[in-house]
Protein backbone atom coordinates (compact mmCIF):
# COMPACT_ATOMS: atom_id res chain seq x y z
CA UNK A 1 0.00 0.00 0.00
CA UNK A 2 1.30 3.49 -0.76
CA UNK A 3 0.52 6.86 0.79
CA UNK A 4 -0.90 9.94 -0.93
CA UNK A 5 2.51 11.07 -2.16
CA UNK A 6 3.12 7.76 -3.91
CA UNK A 7 5.80 6.56 -1.49
CA UNK A 8 5.77 2.76 -1.33
CA UNK A 9 5.40 1.52 2.23
CA UNK A 10 7.12 -1.75 1.45
CA UNK A 11 10.05 -0.12 -0.35
CA UNK A 12 10.65 2.06 2.69
CA UNK A 13 10.41 -0.69 5.28
CA UNK A 14 11.69 -3.69 3.40
CA UNK A 15 14.26 -2.02 1.22
CA UNK A 16 15.90 0.40 3.61
CA UNK A 17 14.93 -0.98 7.02
CA UNK A 18 12.36 0.11 9.59
CA UNK A 19 14.66 2.66 11.21
CA UNK A 20 14.65 4.84 8.12
CA UNK A 21 10.87 5.24 8.03
CA UNK A 22 10.34 7.37 11.11
CA UNK A 23 10.82 10.64 9.30
CA UNK A 24 8.72 9.66 6.29
CA UNK A 25 5.42 9.67 8.17
CA UNK A 26 5.88 13.28 9.29
CA UNK A 27 5.47 14.58 5.77
CA UNK A 28 2.40 12.44 5.23
CA UNK A 29 0.48 13.18 8.39
CA UNK A 30 1.91 16.62 9.08
CA UNK A 31 1.05 18.25 12.37
CA UNK A 32 -1.87 16.70 14.22
CA UNK A 33 -4.84 18.95 14.82
CA UNK A 34 -5.25 20.17 18.39
CA UNK A 35 -8.47 18.12 18.67
CA UNK A 36 -6.67 14.88 17.78
CA UNK A 37 -3.64 15.83 19.89
CA UNK A 38 -5.80 16.37 22.97
CA UNK A 39 -7.23 12.86 22.66
CA UNK A 40 -3.84 11.21 23.05
CA UNK A 41 -3.97 8.82 25.97
CA UNK A 42 -1.03 8.65 28.37
CA UNK A 43 -1.74 5.00 29.18
CA UNK A 44 0.92 3.46 26.99
CA UNK A 45 3.58 0.80 27.34
CA UNK A 46 7.00 1.16 25.75
CA UNK A 47 7.68 -0.97 22.69
CA UNK A 48 11.49 -1.14 22.59
CA UNK A 49 13.61 -3.07 25.05
CA UNK A 50 15.54 -6.25 25.75
CA UNK A 51 12.25 -8.17 25.95
CA UNK A 52 9.07 -7.65 23.99
CA UNK A 53 6.23 -6.03 25.90
CA UNK A 54 3.04 -7.97 26.55
CA UNK A 55 4.57 -10.41 29.02
CA UNK A 56 5.90 -8.70 32.15
CA UNK A 57 3.48 -5.78 32.21
CA UNK A 58 -0.05 -5.97 33.64
CA UNK A 59 -2.21 -7.84 31.09
CA UNK A 60 -4.64 -5.77 29.06
CA UNK A 61 -8.34 -6.27 29.69
CA UNK A 62 -8.97 -7.72 26.23
CA UNK A 63 -6.82 -9.72 23.86
CA UNK A 64 -6.63 -11.04 20.33
CA UNK A 65 -4.24 -13.88 19.58
CA UNK A 66 -3.85 -13.78 15.79
CA UNK A 67 -2.14 -16.69 14.01
CA UNK A 68 -0.58 -16.20 10.57
CA UNK A 69 0.96 -18.39 7.89
CA UNK A 70 3.41 -17.08 5.31
CA UNK A 71 1.96 -17.17 1.80
CA UNK A 72 5.36 -17.71 0.18
CA UNK A 73 7.69 -19.02 2.93
CA UNK A 74 10.98 -17.40 1.95
CA UNK A 75 13.58 -15.84 4.18
CA UNK A 76 13.12 -12.45 2.46
CA UNK A 77 9.36 -12.51 3.00
CA UNK A 78 9.77 -13.40 6.67
CA UNK A 79 12.18 -10.50 7.09
CA UNK A 80 9.68 -8.18 5.42
CA UNK A 81 6.93 -9.34 7.80
CA UNK A 82 9.12 -8.67 10.83
CA UNK A 83 10.10 -5.19 9.63
CA UNK A 84 6.54 -4.22 8.81
CA UNK A 85 5.29 -5.52 12.15
CA UNK A 86 7.97 -3.64 14.09
CA UNK A 87 7.23 -0.35 12.38
CA UNK A 88 3.47 -0.63 12.87
CA UNK A 89 3.71 -1.85 16.47
CA UNK A 90 6.25 0.82 17.48
CA UNK A 91 3.80 3.48 16.31
CA UNK A 92 0.44 2.07 17.37
CA UNK A 93 1.51 1.15 20.90
CA UNK A 94 2.51 4.78 21.45
CA UNK A 95 -0.73 6.27 20.14
CA UNK A 96 0.67 7.15 16.72
CA UNK A 97 -0.93 6.07 13.42
CA UNK A 98 0.81 3.47 11.33
CA UNK A 99 2.35 4.71 8.11
CA UNK A 100 -0.47 5.29 5.59
CA UNK A 101 -3.07 4.60 8.29
CA UNK A 102 -6.47 5.23 6.72
CA UNK A 103 -8.07 6.06 10.09
CA UNK A 104 -5.39 7.78 12.19
CA UNK A 105 -8.02 8.99 14.68
CA UNK A 106 -8.43 5.40 15.85
CA UNK A 107 -4.79 5.17 16.89
CA UNK A 108 -4.55 8.10 19.30
CA UNK A 109 -5.71 6.20 22.40
CA UNK A 110 -3.14 3.42 22.94
CA UNK A 111 -4.90 2.26 26.13
CA UNK A 112 -1.94 0.10 27.19
CA UNK A 113 -1.80 -1.63 23.81
CA UNK A 114 0.93 -4.24 23.46
CA UNK A 115 1.76 -6.28 20.38
CA UNK A 116 3.98 -9.34 20.84
CA UNK A 117 5.25 -11.55 18.03
CA UNK A 118 6.31 -15.18 18.23
CA UNK A 119 7.35 -17.75 15.62
CA UNK A 120 6.09 -21.32 15.42
CA UNK A 121 8.17 -24.48 14.96
CA UNK A 122 6.71 -24.88 11.44
CA UNK A 123 8.56 -21.78 10.32
CA UNK A 124 11.89 -23.58 10.64
CA UNK A 125 10.83 -26.35 8.28
CA UNK A 126 9.00 -24.14 5.78
CA UNK A 127 11.49 -21.28 5.46
CA UNK A 128 14.88 -22.32 4.03
CA UNK A 129 18.20 -21.32 5.58
CA UNK A 130 16.96 -20.15 8.95
CA UNK A 131 19.24 -20.83 11.93
CA UNK A 132 18.60 -23.88 14.06
CA UNK A 133 15.84 -23.64 16.63
CA UNK A 134 16.37 -24.57 20.30
CA UNK A 135 16.05 -28.30 21.01
CA UNK A 136 13.31 -27.63 23.55
CA UNK A 137 11.18 -25.68 21.08
CA UNK A 138 8.61 -27.96 19.48
CA UNK A 139 4.83 -28.20 19.31
CA UNK A 140 3.40 -29.44 22.59
CA UNK A 141 2.17 -33.01 21.92
CA UNK A 142 -1.49 -33.88 22.26
CA UNK A 143 -2.47 -35.34 25.63
CA UNK A 144 -4.94 -38.22 26.14
CA UNK A 145 -7.91 -36.01 27.02
CA UNK A 146 -7.33 -33.42 24.27
CA UNK A 147 -9.76 -33.04 21.39
CA UNK A 148 -7.63 -30.71 19.30
CA UNK A 149 -9.23 -28.94 16.36
CA UNK A 150 -6.76 -27.90 13.63
CA UNK A 151 -8.56 -24.56 13.29
CA UNK A 152 -7.20 -23.57 16.73
CA UNK A 153 -3.77 -25.14 16.46
CA UNK A 154 -0.36 -24.17 15.10
CA UNK A 155 0.80 -21.54 12.59
CA UNK A 156 4.01 -20.00 11.24
CA UNK A 157 3.81 -17.05 13.61
CA UNK A 158 1.48 -15.36 16.06
CA UNK A 159 0.87 -11.83 17.28
CA UNK A 160 -0.59 -11.34 20.74
CA UNK A 161 -2.54 -8.08 20.97
CA UNK A 162 -3.52 -6.91 24.47
CA UNK A 163 -5.32 -3.65 25.23
CA UNK A 164 -7.76 -1.89 27.55
CA UNK A 165 -9.92 -0.48 24.74
CA UNK A 166 -11.85 -2.55 22.19
CA UNK A 167 -11.75 0.10 19.44
CA UNK A 168 -7.98 0.53 19.73
CA UNK A 169 -7.50 -3.23 19.71
CA UNK A 170 -9.67 -3.74 16.64
CA UNK A 171 -7.87 -0.98 14.76
CA UNK A 172 -4.44 -2.41 15.60
CA UNK A 173 -5.42 -5.92 14.49
CA UNK A 174 -6.92 -4.56 11.28
CA UNK A 175 -3.84 -2.48 10.45
CA UNK A 176 -1.46 -5.40 10.95
CA UNK A 177 -3.63 -7.84 8.99
CA UNK A 178 -3.90 -5.35 6.13
CA UNK A 179 -0.21 -4.46 6.03
CA UNK A 180 0.84 -8.12 6.06
CA UNK A 181 -1.88 -9.32 3.70
CA UNK A 182 0.36 -9.83 0.65
CA UNK A 183 2.92 -11.72 2.72
CA UNK A 184 0.89 -13.71 5.24
CA UNK A 185 -2.68 -14.87 5.73
CA UNK A 186 -4.59 -15.11 8.99
CA UNK A 187 -5.22 -18.70 10.07
CA UNK A 188 -7.29 -17.94 13.18
CA UNK A 189 -8.07 -15.30 15.80
CA UNK A 190 -8.81 -16.10 19.43
CA UNK A 191 -10.41 -13.32 21.44
CA UNK A 192 -10.42 -13.17 25.22
CA UNK A 193 -11.14 -10.87 28.14
CA UNK A 194 -10.19 -10.41 31.78
CA UNK A 195 -11.96 -8.64 34.62
CA UNK A 196 -10.97 -5.02 35.17
CA UNK A 197 -10.51 -5.80 38.86
CA UNK A 198 -8.31 -8.46 40.49
CA UNK A 199 -10.02 -11.32 42.29
CA UNK A 200 -8.75 -9.92 45.59
CA UNK A 201 -7.48 -6.50 46.57
CA UNK A 202 -3.70 -6.20 46.37
CA UNK A 203 -3.24 -9.27 44.15
CA UNK A 204 -2.85 -9.85 40.41
CA UNK A 205 -5.10 -12.93 40.33
CA UNK A 206 -8.32 -12.95 38.29
CA UNK A 207 -11.24 -15.35 38.05
CA UNK A 208 -12.12 -17.62 35.19
CA UNK A 209 -15.67 -18.44 34.12
CA UNK A 210 -15.84 -21.36 36.55
CA UNK A 211 -15.24 -18.93 39.40
CA UNK A 212 -11.75 -20.29 40.03
CA UNK A 213 -8.86 -17.97 40.75
CA UNK A 214 -6.20 -17.82 38.02
CA UNK A 215 -2.67 -16.63 38.73
CA UNK A 216 -2.08 -17.89 42.26
CA UNK A 217 1.60 -18.68 42.82
CA UNK A 218 2.64 -16.90 39.63
CA UNK A 219 6.29 -15.76 39.76
CA UNK A 220 6.47 -11.99 40.12
CA UNK A 221 7.76 -10.14 37.04
CA UNK A 222 11.13 -8.49 37.41
CA UNK A 223 12.62 -10.67 40.11
CA UNK A 224 15.45 -13.19 39.58
CA UNK A 225 13.13 -16.22 39.84
CA UNK A 226 10.83 -14.82 37.14
CA UNK A 227 13.81 -14.04 34.91
CA UNK A 228 15.20 -17.57 35.18
CA UNK A 229 11.81 -19.23 34.66
CA UNK A 230 10.57 -17.10 31.77
CA UNK A 231 13.43 -15.66 29.70
CA UNK A 232 15.49 -17.96 27.50
CA UNK A 233 19.17 -17.93 28.45
CA UNK A 234 20.28 -21.19 26.83
CA UNK A 235 20.40 -22.39 23.24
CA UNK A 236 21.07 -20.38 20.07
CA UNK A 237 22.03 -16.75 20.52
CA UNK A 238 19.18 -15.46 18.36
CA UNK A 239 16.59 -16.79 20.85
CA UNK A 240 18.14 -15.43 24.06
CA UNK A 241 15.94 -12.98 25.97
CA UNK A 242 12.91 -14.46 24.23
CA UNK A 243 10.46 -16.89 25.82
CA UNK A 244 8.22 -19.81 24.87
CA UNK A 245 4.45 -19.20 24.68
CA UNK A 246 2.19 -22.20 25.16
CA UNK A 247 -1.32 -21.34 24.03
CA UNK A 248 -4.13 -23.75 24.83
CA UNK A 249 -7.82 -23.25 24.10
CA UNK A 250 -9.68 -24.95 26.94
CA UNK A 251 -13.41 -25.45 26.60
CA UNK A 252 -15.37 -25.53 29.85
CA UNK A 253 -18.35 -27.89 30.14
CA UNK A 254 -20.32 -25.44 32.26
CA UNK A 255 -23.68 -27.23 32.14
CA UNK A 256 -22.06 -30.21 33.87
CA UNK A 257 -19.87 -28.14 36.20
CA UNK A 258 -22.78 -26.12 37.53
CA UNK A 259 -24.53 -29.32 38.65
CA UNK A 260 -21.87 -29.73 41.36
CA UNK A 261 -22.47 -28.04 44.69
CA UNK A 262 -19.92 -25.53 45.94
CA UNK A 263 -18.06 -27.90 48.25
CA UNK A 264 -17.64 -30.45 45.46
CA UNK A 265 -16.28 -27.79 43.11
CA UNK A 266 -13.79 -26.72 45.77
CA UNK A 267 -12.65 -30.32 46.28
CA UNK A 268 -12.05 -30.74 42.55
CA UNK A 269 -9.84 -27.65 42.49
CA UNK A 270 -8.36 -27.83 45.98
CA UNK A 271 -9.13 -24.17 46.72
CA UNK A 272 -11.98 -22.24 48.26
CA UNK A 273 -13.94 -20.29 45.69
CA UNK A 274 -14.68 -17.29 47.93
CA UNK A 275 -11.13 -16.23 48.74
CA UNK A 276 -8.89 -18.49 46.62
CA UNK A 277 -7.21 -20.05 49.65
CA UNK A 278 -6.04 -23.63 49.38
CA UNK A 279 -8.23 -25.94 51.45
CA UNK A 280 -6.96 -25.69 55.00
CA UNK A 281 -5.51 -22.19 54.46
CA UNK A 282 -6.97 -18.75 55.16
CA UNK A 283 -5.62 -16.62 52.30
CA UNK A 284 -4.81 -17.16 48.63
CA UNK A 285 -1.02 -16.80 48.59
CA UNK A 286 -0.29 -18.71 51.80
CA UNK A 287 1.99 -21.70 51.02
CA UNK A 288 -0.15 -24.76 50.33
CA UNK A 289 0.02 -27.47 53.00
CA UNK A 290 -0.52 -30.65 51.04
CA UNK A 291 -0.19 -32.69 54.24
CA UNK A 292 -3.18 -31.04 55.96
CA UNK A 293 -5.94 -33.47 57.03
CA UNK A 294 -9.51 -33.21 58.26
CA UNK A 295 -10.87 -34.47 61.58
CA UNK A 296 -10.98 -38.00 60.19
CA UNK A 297 -7.36 -37.87 59.12
CA UNK A 298 -8.19 -37.66 55.41
CA UNK A 299 -6.24 -35.23 53.16
CA UNK A 300 -7.97 -31.88 52.76
CA UNK A 301 -6.52 -31.68 49.26
CA UNK A 302 -7.18 -34.97 47.46
CA UNK A 303 -4.60 -36.85 45.41
CA UNK A 304 -6.41 -35.85 42.22
CA UNK A 305 -7.12 -32.22 43.13
CA UNK A 306 -6.12 -29.80 40.40
CA UNK A 307 -3.73 -27.71 42.50
CA UNK A 308 -1.88 -30.75 43.84
CA UNK A 309 -1.11 -32.04 40.35
CA UNK A 310 -0.38 -28.58 38.93
CA UNK A 311 2.04 -27.80 41.75
CA UNK A 312 5.62 -27.90 40.55
CA UNK A 313 7.69 -30.72 42.00
CA UNK A 314 10.65 -28.32 41.81
CA UNK A 315 11.31 -24.66 41.02
CA UNK A 316 12.03 -25.53 37.40
CA UNK A 317 8.43 -26.69 36.96
CA UNK A 318 6.90 -23.28 37.55
CA UNK A 319 5.42 -21.33 34.62
CA UNK A 320 4.06 -17.80 34.21
CA UNK A 321 0.35 -17.69 33.30
CA UNK A 322 -1.55 -14.85 31.56
CA UNK A 323 -4.95 -16.43 30.79
CA UNK A 324 -8.02 -14.86 29.16
CA UNK A 325 -11.66 -15.97 29.24
CA UNK A 326 -13.66 -16.47 26.06
CA UNK A 327 -17.44 -16.72 25.62
CA UNK A 328 -18.97 -17.26 22.18
CA UNK A 329 -22.53 -17.63 23.44
CA UNK A 330 -24.59 -20.56 22.15
CA UNK A 331 -23.04 -22.66 19.38
CA UNK A 332 -24.92 -25.72 18.05
CA UNK A 333 -27.29 -25.51 21.00
CA UNK A 334 -24.54 -25.53 23.63
CA UNK A 335 -22.66 -22.84 25.53
CA UNK A 336 -19.24 -22.27 23.98
CA UNK A 337 -16.96 -20.74 26.58
CA UNK A 338 -13.70 -21.40 28.32
CA UNK A 339 -10.16 -20.23 28.83
CA UNK A 340 -7.43 -19.09 26.47
CA UNK A 341 -4.59 -20.41 28.57
CA UNK A 342 -1.40 -18.50 27.78
CA UNK A 343 1.71 -19.62 29.65
CA UNK A 344 5.30 -18.43 29.28
CA UNK A 345 8.39 -20.45 30.10
CA UNK A 346 12.07 -20.55 29.24
CA UNK A 347 11.90 -24.32 28.64
CA UNK A 348 8.62 -26.24 28.27
CA UNK A 349 10.39 -29.60 28.47
CA UNK A 350 11.43 -29.02 32.09
CA UNK A 351 8.40 -26.97 33.16
CA UNK A 352 5.11 -27.31 31.29
CA UNK A 353 5.31 -30.90 30.02
CA UNK A 354 5.75 -32.52 33.47
CA UNK A 355 2.88 -30.45 34.87
CA UNK A 356 0.49 -31.15 32.01
CA UNK A 357 1.48 -34.81 32.00
CA UNK A 358 0.29 -35.18 35.60
CA UNK A 359 -2.89 -33.21 34.93
CA UNK A 360 -3.75 -35.25 31.84
CA UNK A 361 -3.29 -38.49 33.73
CA UNK A 362 -5.44 -37.94 36.81
CA UNK A 363 -6.73 -34.37 37.30
CA UNK A 364 -10.29 -34.45 38.68
CA UNK A 365 -11.03 -31.33 36.64
CA UNK A 366 -10.68 -33.26 33.37
CA UNK A 367 -14.36 -34.24 33.58
CA UNK A 368 -15.36 -30.60 33.07
CA UNK A 369 -12.73 -29.21 30.68
CA UNK A 370 -11.38 -30.18 27.24
CA UNK A 371 -8.42 -28.73 25.37
CA UNK A 372 -9.62 -28.04 21.82
CA UNK A 373 -6.64 -26.03 20.59
CA UNK A 374 -2.91 -26.06 21.22
CA UNK A 375 0.07 -24.23 19.75
CA UNK A 376 3.58 -23.28 20.77
CA UNK A 377 5.60 -20.21 19.79
CA UNK A 378 9.00 -18.73 20.51
CA UNK A 379 8.43 -15.09 21.43
CA UNK A 380 11.39 -13.32 19.85
CA UNK A 381 13.69 -11.02 21.85
CA UNK A 382 12.94 -7.31 21.94
CA UNK A 383 14.72 -4.75 19.82
CA UNK A 384 16.13 -1.22 19.87
CA UNK A 385 14.91 1.75 17.85
CA UNK A 386 17.59 1.03 15.25
CA UNK A 387 16.60 -2.59 14.68
CA UNK A 388 13.48 -4.73 14.35
CA UNK A 389 11.87 -7.69 16.07
CA UNK A 390 13.51 -10.90 14.80
CA UNK A 391 16.59 -9.23 13.36
CA UNK A 392 18.65 -11.76 15.33
CA UNK A 393 17.38 -14.46 12.96
CA UNK A 394 19.29 -12.83 10.10
CA UNK A 395 22.59 -11.87 11.77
Amino acid sequence: MSDHSGISRRSLLVGSGAAGVAGASIGYFGKKSSAVQSMTEVAKIGFYGVHQSGIENTPGLISNFVAFDLIDPTKANLQSVLRLFTDDAARLTQGKPALADGAPELAVNPANLTMTLGVGPSLFTRVPRLPSKPEFFNEIPAFPNDQLDPKWSGSDFIIQFCCDDSLTLSHAVGMIAKDLSTLAQVRWIQTGARSDKPAFSGTTSVRNLMGQVEGSDNPLPGNPIFNSLVWINEGPQWAKDGTILILRRIQMLMDKWEILDRSAQEMVIGRRLDNGAALGNKVENEPVNFEATDTLGLPLISANAHIRLAHGASLSERIYRRPYNYDNGIVDGKRDLGLIFAAFTSNPVTSYLPIQGRLAQSDSLNKWITAIGSSTYLILPGCTENSYIGETLFT
